[in-house]
């Protein structure tokens, strides 16, 4: 998939202002302390993949959490180290050519999948970097309907966008689902009009009325399902199969 290398830097660049953005990274940490509750004190380690200019590194090491990420595109890699603690192993390597010493706790993959011609043999691998107890969490999240699929779809290098159902037979093999769920209930109209009329970038940086009222329904959506969205988000628990790569 040939992708516009331009186009895709300043995506990455302009993350830190994208409400859309940060309504998928606080639900993951939502969810994540549901389900887990003080990972300091446990000193659980999460894995980033495709961790992009770094924002969620920074918030999941504020919640306790022992962070490395990778990332293949080198420009949003150098901004995620000047985010990020020393302690933090970054890497510019892609999800099948990284390898760990250690298993992790938790691993977050915030759309990434939709990049990979090979999605299912991506899930597997993710599998194996993962620590096989009570406790460890896998959440990804990805662009929803083909229907949607346009302009910005093929400038940053997607290959498809997903449907529950979809969705959810490329992770069972591997993962037992707990949660699953559509969000960013305007980012239908915008990606309607933006990526599959006009054809354009997303405005990135925008204020007024417009924003306002986007922004609101994002920190809406943190506490009120609507059922249906732009987006998918899921978490899923390893299952008793395939354990190892």
């Amino acid at each position: 998939m040939e992708i516009n290398e331009l186009y895709t830097n300043s995506d990455h660049e302009n993350r830190g202002d994208d409400t859309y953005a940060f309504l998928k990274y606080r639900l993951t940490l939502a969810w994540l302390n549901d389900y887990q509750k003080d990972p300091k004190d446990k000193k659980l380690r999460l894995l980033n993949i495709g961790c992009g200019a770094g924002d969620f590194n920074v918030l999941a090491q504020k919640a306790g959490y022992l962070v490395d990420g990778i990332e293949p595109n080198r420009v949003a890699l150098n901004i995620a180290k000047q985010k990020s603690t020393s302690d933090s192993r970054l890497e510019s390597v892609s999800v099948f050519d990284f390898e760990s010493p250690a298993k992790y706790d938790v691993i977050v993959m915030h759309d990434v999948l939709e990049h990979i011609d090979d999605d299912y043999d991506a899930i597997k691998k993710v599998r194996s970097l993962m620590v096989n107890h009570a406790e460890s969490v896998f959440i990804l999240s990805v662009p929803a309907h083909m229907a949607l699929f346009g302009f910005h779809d093929e400038q940053i290098g997607h290959f498809r966008r997903y449907n529950k159902k979809n969705l959810k037979q490329v992770v069972a093999p591997y993962f037992d689902i707990r949660k699953i769920r559509y969000i960013a209930l305007l980012g239908i109209p915008a990606v309607l009009y933006f990526s599959k009329w006009k054809r354009i970038p997303y405005p990135v940086n925008e204020s007024g009325l417009k924003r306002s009222i986007f922004d609101y329904v994002c920190h809406l959506e943190e506490r009120i399902h609507f059922g249906i969205g732009s987006s998918l988000i899921l978490m899923c628990t390893p299952n008793s199969n395939h354990v190892g790569s």
